[in-house]
């Protein structure tokens, strides 16, 4: 009992002396973010007034989950996939998509449909000044994807919030079906 009421008190004067995570947003100090040995700096977008493009730049691995419309038995069909996005800060975003799809008629085959994501105008993503923000692209398939992929290109539009300087959440919904995840940046750790 002792060794936890030390802990405690241990704790409650580590916090006090600002010995935790602390991380700037709203408050008047430099914007750093920092725990153990790392430290880094971002600006969350108080600085100008909210978010923008250039709050979602570099590139974010993107996993995803949901349904589409499938075919024969399967009516809805799961899909999951991973996509690499490379984002300019400028509105730009280009990348690359791999699904894995069960669209059958009761065989159990799963079907991996891949291709590069680019968008047919520019820009092509933007961001709301409260973070959240959408993307318009399309998927080319690679020479070679399954048939039953679908024909190229392949509407692929999302919308998307800013969660943290290095996190996205994700989803999209269009005719084809419905799907949501999450994107982590690749930058730095």
């Amino acid at each position: 009992m002792r060794f936890k009421l030390a802990v405690a008190a241990m704790l409650a004067v580590g916090m006090a002396a600002g010995g935790g995570v602390a991380m700037a947003r709203g408050a008047k100090r430099d914007g750093k973010i920092s725990h153990g040995e790392w430290e880094g700096k971002w600006s969350d977008g108080d600085e100008s007034g909210g978010y923008s493009a250039a709050s979602v730049q570099g590139t974010y691995v993107l996993r995803f989950s949901g349904y589409i419309n499938g075919t024969g038995t399967n009516p809805s069909a799961p899909v999951t996939g991973l996509a690499i996005l490379n984002f300019d800060g400028a509105g730009n975003v280009t990348g690359t998509e791999t699904t894995n799809t069960l669209l059958n008629s009761g065989s159990g085959a799963g079907v991996v449909c891949s291709g590069a994501l680019a968008g047919t105008s520019s820009p092509n993503y933007t961001v709301n000044a409260d973070g959240s923000g959408s993307a318009t692209l399309q998927l080319t398939l690679s020479t070679g994807s399954d048939p039953a992929c679908g024909t190229s290109p392949i509407s692929n539009d999302f919308n998307f919030v800013i969660v943290s300087e290095r996190r996205l959440e994700v989803s999209g919904s269009d005719n084809t079906g419905t799907w949501s995840g999450d994107a982590l940046s690749q930058n730095g750790d």
